[in-house]
């Protein structure tokens, strides 16, 4: 008989005999047995499953105190990096760079030959002289004396030139990195000063002091510190790149000129010649005269000698205030802040997994 035969028939199939002493109905309440059975553990289990797998409340009891000081070390860092970018970006924008140029007017001055100075120096040679008792010793006698003659001069003033010194204030804006990095170098330093805090007070009065247990096993450690980092990477270079525009928004750019005079070497006169004048001369015979040479001033322009003025050489420099920072660098250095910030987030991260 199948189902087909059963909807065509009106009438009822009969029942099948069952034997119940057979080896197949012996196997068969077997099996069903077992199943019942693995139902109620099922069900057993099922009916506890709601509190065993419902989260626990953190408890520092979980965390070892070398987690707690990575945890401290990790936050601080990570909340100091944020800071000093925020810091770094407010300050781009509010910042006021100057530069200061102070000009100083300098003389020029011609030395102009006023005459000559005179000095005598001995001159002698050696000779064998004897004491009153007749013993020789070295002497020397007198020959004559070296003449020499020094230039004077007074100075005249022929011209000016000038010069400028500047002073540059970028307003406090600096490279995102170093904000970043000295935010969370104070950052790290304050959080694992915290944490050594938590420690000292857990150990002394007992609260909350860890108690070894099996450490839970997380996978992708990695995995997140790097997606953490490029979170950050991105984020900060917005930051940066927010930074440098601003920046370049307010830069102040100067230019500073300093003049130098041209000097060349020239004769500025004639002095007597030096000489040597002996012991055995009656006379002196005339020794001429010498040339005297000293830098002066190279003069220019004017017509027929009529109006000339100093040649100075300019020594030009461009100076930026404020433009340390741009939108390239901006971003570069934000990127690498953030990256750095990220990473200490996902150390933070990964400590929690394994703790709380």
């Amino acid at each position: 008989m199948n189902i087909s035969s059963i909807f065509k028939s009106n009438s009822t199939p009969k029942a099948t005999k069952v034997d119940r002493g057979s080896k197949e109905f012996e196997r068969i309440d077997a099996d069903y047995g077992t199943i019942l059975d693995g139902y109620q553990s099922v069900n057993d289990k099922l009916s506890t499953i709601d509190q065993e797998t419902a989260l626990k409340p953190p408890s520092l009891a979980n965390v070892k105190d070398s987690q707690l000081l990575i945890m401290g070390a990790t936050a601080g860092a990570a909340v100091g990096g944020t800071v000093g970018l925020a810091s770094n970006l407010l300050t781009s924008w509010a910042a006021q760079p100057s530069i200061d140029v102070t000009t100083t007017t300098h003389d020029v001055i011609k030395p102009v030959l006023t005459g000559s100075t005179e000095s005598r120096t001995e001159t002698s040679k050696p000779i064998t002289k004897y004491d009153q008792n007749g013993n020789p010793y070295q002497g020397s006698q007198l020959t004559g004396w070296d003449v020499k003659h020094q230039p004077t001069f007074r100075n005249e003033k022929v011209g000016s030139y000038e010069t400028q010194q500047a002073t540059v204030n970028n307003g406090g804006v600096g490279s995102p990195i170093t904000d970043a990095l000295g935010g969370m170098a104070i950052g790290a330093g304050v959080g694992t000063l915290l944490a050594g805090g938590v420690i000292v007070t857990r150990k002394l009065t007992g609260k909350g002091e860890y108690v070894p247990g099996e450490t839970r096993k997380t996978e992708g450690d990695l995995k997140v510190m790097l997606k953490m980092g490029g979170i950050g990477a991105a984020g900060g270079a917005i930051v940066g790149g927010l930074s440098g525009m601003l920046a370049s928004g307010n830069s102040v750019t100067k230019t500073v000129v300093n003049q130098t005079p041209v000097f060349e070497n020239k004769v500025v006169g004639q002095i007597p010649g030096d000489y040597n004048q002996s012991v055995y001369q009656s006379t002196v015979t005339n020794p001429g005269t010498q040339d005297v040479s000293r830098p002066v001033p190279v003069m220019e322009g004017g017509v027929l000698g009529v109006g000339k003025h100093v040649k100075v050489t300019e020594q030009k420099e461009t100076l930026t205030a404020g433009g340390g920072l741009n939108l390239v660098s901006g971003v570069l250095g934000g990127a690498v802040a953030g990256a750095g910030i990220g990473v200490a987030a996902g150390v933070l991260t990964n400590v929690l997994r394994k703790t709380l």
